[in-house]
Formats: C-alpha cells, sequence, structure tokens
C-alpha cells in the first residue's frame, strides 16, 4: 500500500521522545495505531513516555519504509584484531543503520536474500527438514537436533507486501556482541505491543527469529542471551488464554537446543532464581521435551 496523497498533505505533528522532540506528518502514524492516533487527538503534541528514542525512531523508520534497521553487532576483539566496515547501502536491513541511529556502514558480506512477506502472521513449523545438505540422514536426530531444526523452520504468513530483506549476518568468533541486536528486536516488539500495532509486532518477532538462527552461542557470548531474556521476561506478559506468549515461546525453542552451553553460564543460572517463576517454568517444560 503506497502512502497516497494524503500522508503528504497532513500537517507535521510534533513527538517529544527522552526530551527530543521529532517531527512526523500525523496521518502516517495515526493510520497505524489507535492508541497513539487517541494520544496525538488529545493535545498538540505527544510525550512518549514509555519507549526509548531509538526504538521510536524505528518505529517511524518502518512507518515510511515498512522495514527498520538494527544496530550492527559490536566487535570487542581486542583493538589490533578489529578490521573496519565496509559497504555504503541505504537500505533496511536487519544490520546497518538508518535516520539517526549511526553511521550508514555495514558489514561487507551483508547478504539480499529471498522475498519475504512482512507483516501479520503466525508461526508455523515448515515440514521440509533439509538445510541445504542431502535430502535424508542414515543417523536418527538427537532431540537436540530435532528442536533446532524446528525453531530454524519457523515461518511467518505475511499480509503485508513482498520486500526484499538482507539475511542476518553469521557472528564469526566470540568476540561479537549481539546484545544491542537482539534488544532492539525485542524491544519493537514491545512497543507495538503496548500500540497495538500487530504489522510491526511481527516483523520484529521475525526478525529477531532470523537473528538467533544465524546465531552461533560461543560460551562467552551468553550473556547476550541472558540480557535478552531478562528483557523479555520483564516486559512481556502471558496471555489470558492458554496459547503462549509469541516472543517467550521463541526464546523458549532457542532455549531448547542451546540449554546445554546456557546452563554454564552463572548469569543464566542466576536469572531462572531472580525471575522467580515464568521463566523457570518455561525452561523445565523445555527440559522436559529434550527428555
Amino acid at each position: 500500500m503506497g502512502l497516497g496523497k494524503s500522508i503528504f498533505s497532513s500537517a507535521p505533528f510534533k513527538f517529544i521522545v527522552n526530551g527530543e522532540p521529532l517531527y512526523v506528518h500525523a496521518e502516517l502514524v495515526s493510520r497505524h495505531s489507535e492508541p497513539i492516533d487517541r494520544q496525538m487527538k488529545s493535545k498538540a503534541y505527544a510525550v512518549m513516555e514509555d519507549v526509548d528514542l531509538a526504538t521510536f525512531i524505528r518505529f517511524l523508520e518502518w512507518t515510511y519504509n515498512g522495514c527498520y534497521t538494527a544496530p550492527t553487532p559490536k566487535d570487542e576483539s581486542p583493538p589490533s584484531d578489529m578490521a573496519p566496515a565496509e559497504n555504503n547501502s541505504d537500505q533496511c536491513d536487519i544490520f546497518g543503520s538508518s535516520i539517526g541511529l549511526g553511521s550508514k556502514k555495514k558489514k561487507k558480506h551483508m547478504e539480499k536474500t529471498e522475498l519475504r512477506f512482512l507483516g501479520f502472521g503466525q508461526p508455523t513449523v515448515k515440514s521440509d527438514f533439509s538445510l541445504g545438505g542431502p535430502a535424508y540422514s542414515t543417523s536418527r536426530p538427537t532431540s537436540r537436533d530435532s528442536l533446532r531444526q524446528a525453531f530454524i523452520n519457523r515461518s511467518y504468513t505475511g499480509l503485508q507486501s513482498a520486500l526484499p530483506v538482507a539475511t542476518a549476518q553469521k557472528n564469526e568468533n566470540e568476540n561479537e556482541s549481539y546484545q544491542d541486536a537482539f534488544l532492539c528486536h525485542a524491544q519493537l516488539y514491545v512497543f507495538a505491543e503496548k500500540k497495538d500495532i500487530q504489522k510491526l509486532k511481527t516483523l520484529a518477532l521475525e526478525n529477531l527469529h532470523e537473528t538467533l538462527k544465524h546465531f552461533t552461542l560461543y560460551e562467552k557470548r551468553t550473556g547476550d542471551i541472558v540480557s535478552l531474556l531478562r528483557y523479555v521476561y520483564q516486559n512481556t506478559q502471558p496471555p489470558e488464554s492458554t496459547k503462549t506468549e509469541p516472543l517467550r515461546a521463541l526464546l523458549t525453542d532457542y532455549i531448547g537446543f542451546e540449554m546445554d552451553t546456557l546452563m554454564k553460564d552463572e548469569g543464566f543460572n542466576a536469572l531462572m532464581i531472580e525471575d522467580g517463576g515464568p521463566l523457570l517454568s518455561d525452561f523445565v517444560e523445555m527440559v522436559m521435551r529434550r527428555i
């Protein structure tokens, strides 16, 4: 769906986020969220108190472009081992930068892949067991292998226009921190949940899934996952029905095949105690699926 004349004919509206003023076409924002629309109609400007500046800017980026850009993973290797990133593409990617989010440079081995539908959807598990290798295996897959395959094969049925998106960059060593990249998707998901923006919520969920399925969990990087788990379980609530909260379900499935590495991390074990219930309950349920 195009932006249309009415969007650009609408007057700029002022949002204040973390003390920073932002001016946006009023109709462009209001048509995506009834809660935000009501807030805009109540005053001449809106103070957004429940979202950080970077997350709100990514929301605005999505309203204009249909996609948003996440932070590039940080290289925490010693200075002598660091290599500069290249490639100056301005398109929206799962990693990179746009609209006040930093440099436009991105990792040189980012690749564009197939058309992906962005928007509404429910996670499903595909029947295809292949990862691009042999079509069959003579050995019986372990429960860990099965859980990993089910996680990789998650897909989302989109109702928004198809757009070319980048596959997530695979981390190459233990010095690449993905903490900010993980959190940005979770923060956008939580914001979209609060403001009833279902298309953005599903897109954030899909982008986090895309990032996690290409992520190698080195023991040094378990803290990236622990930070993500802490944020998600502190900022989401299980639904009143028997259905599982989608973001929690995604992370529970991830824990299922990575629990051997995560359980070696003191921070992960401490989080189980700190959380006091929901995370521990989900973890125990996943352990039973591994048995």
